[in-house]
Order: C-alpha cells, then structure tokens, then sequence
C-alpha cells in the first residue's frame, strides 16, 4: 500500500512533535539535570529517512533513556 504525499506529510508532523515532546520530557528538571542545546526544539526540522543524533550536557555516569515511537535508546552520559 503507498501512502500519499498528504498522509506521508502527517505521520513526519506526528513523529516530530513525538521526539519533541519526548526530548522535552528528558529535559525537565524532575528527571535529572540533562541540559539540551538550543537548536533543539519546537521549531527544528528534521530530515526524513536520516540518522538523528542528539546531544546535551548531563552529570558524568547519569543514565538518559529516550523513549520514541516503538524504540527505546538508553546510554550514559560521559
């Protein structure tokens, strides 16, 4: 089955604001003290069909887990 331009255009809206969101949640100050850059936001745009990479600035050995979609990545700051 082929998805159209319109419905293709939906599901990337749906999975930005998913990252966002996601990116956001790790951000808060409930969670740690994970500090993420400026360029990452409402307003960014991300390349579709490209790796992501995301970076911050955290507490040496504090575990960071990003929950998006059906994935979860999990790492350790350094």
């Amino acid at each position: 089955m082929k998805i159209g331009s319109v419905q293709r255009m939906a599901v990337d809206l749906v999975i930005r604001k998913g990252l966002i969101l996601a990116l956001l949640f790790l951000s808060s100050g409930d969670l740690g003290q994970i500090k993420l850059p400026k360029l990452i936001g409402d307003g960014m745009v991300l390349q579709r069909d490209a790796h992501v990479r995301n970076w911050g600035w955290a507490a040496d050995g504090e575990n960071i887990t990003i929950r998006f979609l059906d994935s979860t990545y999990r790492t350790t700051a350094n």
